[in-house]
């Protein structure tokens, strides 16, 4: 249905950021008992997160700027 093909859009790239987390960075389950400290965890994860796909997003605009036409 047209309502099911919305969600799935929205749905794919938050289930894309999830997956990575938990095959990438072992973040399955939270390691700790206290809400701040998994919230800082998630948070430096999330970080860490960004910081590498900006890096890969970088790359891959230098490699087609560096392509002949």
């Amino acid at each position: 249905s047209r309502v099911n093909t919305a969600y799935s859009r929205v749905r794919c790239g938050v289930e894309k950021f999830f997956g990575t987390l938990k095959r990438s960075y072992g973040i399955a389950r939270t390691k700790y008992l206290g809400i701040a400290k998994n919230q800082l965890q998630m948070d430096l994860v999330a970080s860490c997160y960004n910081v590498k796909r900006t890096i890969n997003i970088l790359n891959e605009q230098t490699k087609a700027a560096l392509r002949p036409a």
